[in-house]
């Protein structure tokens, strides 16, 4: 005699094999985890803060201040300051 056999446990295990497929399929199509996606954020948001934390207060990332003068000592029309 044939092993019986229990129809909605096979339906479930084809579905769900249906769905792991779409899945994987789904993680090669899109890629990164939300952690690695929320950690490279984080990353990229912390090396900008500490990048303008080291701009100099009224410098533009020119080299030029914002009253007219360069650091050097020159204005920009080519004049020598005091």
């Amino acid at each position: 005699m044939a092993e019986v056999i229990s129809l909605n446990r096979v339906r479930k295990a084809r579905e769900r094999a249906t769905a792991r497929a779409a899945a994987d399929g789904n993680a090669v199509k899109f890629g990164r985890r939300k952690t690695d996606r929320q950690r490279d954020e984080a990353e990229a948001d912390k090396a900008k803060r500490d990048l303008d934390g080291h701009q100099l207060d009224g410098h533009q990332q020119d080299g030029h201040q914002l009253d007219g003068h360069q650091q050097d000592g020159h204005q920009l029309d080519g004049n020598q300051t005091e």
